[in-house]
């Protein structure tokens, strides 16, 4: 995806609190999701593993990941969360509200699982300050139903609110200096495209081609692969 792409549009976001032991096991969201939670603790597992949350987790789900969600018995927890895609996707024949979560992977639709962001987002963070991620939250609140006629102006308001918290959220979440050169994804995208055709070239005529030494050039493109979203 391209940056110039990038539209986020939240289609439902809320505060919910989960009763003693609550569980919302086998979650797959169609869209992107984000969760700070504001009191008590639970457990969300994905990839295989649990992690405890407690006030101040903030959790990205990127679209079509499994996870599970568990409340504590004694301190339940209360999150904040939200549901969006990277750029708006129309699923309106597909669900009737657009809180897209599937609960049975036998009934998942691959094709309607949205877009990832091009880079990596931490899953799950800490955040200081509580109450100014809680107020930001809130401004992009909304009921779990379709823009239509009547609602049209506050759904531009609550969207020019979700993405100035976007901004907020992803200079926290990637420090900007986790973007990668946009010469990088350009490489790449030559680089697949030569495999394809067979005309590999050695890395030394990519690295000039763009004007980069080879240092900075090594420094950028060796680096652990990304996860798939996907992959569940």
């Amino acid at each position: 995806m391209d940056f110039a792409n990038l539209h986020p549009y939240v289609y439902h976001a809320c505060l919910y609190p989960f009763s003693r032991g609550q569980n919302s096991l086998s979650r797959t969201c169609y869209a992107s999701s984000l969760y700070l939670i504001s009191e008590g603790k639970g457990i969300i597992r994905f990839r295989g593993e649990d992690h405890p949350v407690v006030p101040g987790s903030l959790v990205y789900m990127p679209p079509g990941l499994l996870h599970d969600w568990y409340a504590d018995w004694e301190e339940p927890m209360v999150h904040y969360c939200c549901y969006f895609d990277w750029t708006f996707i129309d699923r309106r024949e597909a669900f009737s509200t657009p809180n897209m979560i599937c609960f049975d992977l036998s009934q998942l639709q691959p094709s309607l699982i949205g877009p990832a962001f091009p880079v990596p987002i931490p899953e799950l963070m800490t955040v200081g300050k509580l109450r100014i991620w809680m107020d930001g939250f809130e401004t992009f609140f909304n009921n779990n139903e379709y823009i239509n006629e009547r609602t049209y102006y506050r759904g531009l308001k609550i969207q020019s609110n979700f993405q100035q918290f976007m901004e907020y959220f992803l200079t926290f979440a990637l420090k900007e200096n986790n973007i990668p050169d946009p010469r990088m994804l350009h490489l790449l995208e030559r680089l697949d495209q030569d495999l394809m055709t067979g005309s590999v070239k050695p890395l030394e005529v990519y690295f000039r081609e763009l004007h980069m030494s080879r240092g900075y050039f090594l420094k950028n493109f060796i680096r652990p692969p990304a996860y798939h979203p996907r992959n569940i």
